[in-house]
């Protein structure tokens, strides 16, 4: 779901778009000319153009209404497009699913912004912003953070979280980096502190079982009523720490 600066939300469902404003609701599909029915993110670019990424194909509509789907040539044009967010530029960076990679789409012209390689093999899960400007690109092995001004294609990240199955990141206003995953808990990292803490909503079924990470069973008391904590300390969070100089605020969630 997204909110466009008018305050109008957009909503990607299985059936759809849904653009909600107060009284009013309207559904754009196939009909209407969105490229599917299928729905899977949306985003409102700088250019206030809505960006709808769909089952198969993406969309475009501009501050007139205008409905317009991008051809993509290429294997990759058989994939959904997962997740969408506004490059600084112009135009969106795209996650393609069925681990594509990382696309941009700017003037109506498709590049690849990382291959599959550069992402560890991993299929992206979800994507962010920081305030340093980092685009951050969760995936189902770690995040990777990015330089957005960087020459197409990317291929040095300038950090790297070792959290798997990321699906949702969340920047607070204190600069913490909270991470969602898929069934393994939240994950706070403070990079001011180089902490990486991983807070356990249900602590038998959260642990983190597939990275590095893990809350051992003698931990988990047989009656949880609170949140179960472990801090990692002095744990390494970037990979190359000169190139992460300038990445001190963590990623903002839309």
């Amino acid at each position: 779901m997204e909110q466009d600066a008018e305050g109008t939300y957009w909503v990607a469902t299985e059936g759809g778009l849904v653009q909600l404003h107060e009284p009013l609701a309207v559904a754009y599909t196939k009909r209407d000319g969105i490229a599917r029915n299928k729905v899977w993110s949306v985003c409102e670019g700088n250019d206030r153009e809505i960006w709808v990424g769909t089952d198969q194909g993406l969309t475009r509509i501009n501050q007139s209404g205008e409905i317009a789907t991008i051809p993509f040539i290429g294997p990759a044009a058989n994939g959904a497009d997962r997740c969408v967010w506004p490059k600084r530029t112009g135009g969106v960076w795209i996650a393609k699913n069925n681990n594509y990679g990382l696309y941009s789409c700017q003037n109506g012209h498709f590049e690849q912004a990382a291959a599959p390689k550069e992402l560890g093999s991993n299929s992206i899960t979800c994507l962010a912003e920081g305030r340093s400007g980092l685009l951050y690109v969760g995936t189902e092995g770690c995040v990777f953070g990015f330089r957005q001004e960087a020459p197409l294609p990317l291929s040095q990240p300038v950090c790297r979280f070792d959290v798997p199955g990321v699906r949702s990141m969340l920047e607070a206003s204190d600069g913490t980096f909270w991470l969602g995953t898929d069934g393994n808990g939240a994950v706070r990292v403070r990079q001011r502190d180089m902490l990486l803490e991983v807070q356990f909503a249900q602590c038998q079924q959260s642990h983190i079982r597939h990275g590095r990470i893990r809350k051992p069973p003698e931990e988990c008391p047989e009656s949880f009523n609170g949140v179960g904590q472990m801090v990692l300390r002095q744990r390494q969070l970037f990979c190359d720490p000169q190139r992460a100089a300038g990445a001190t605020h963590a990623p903002g969630h839309r």
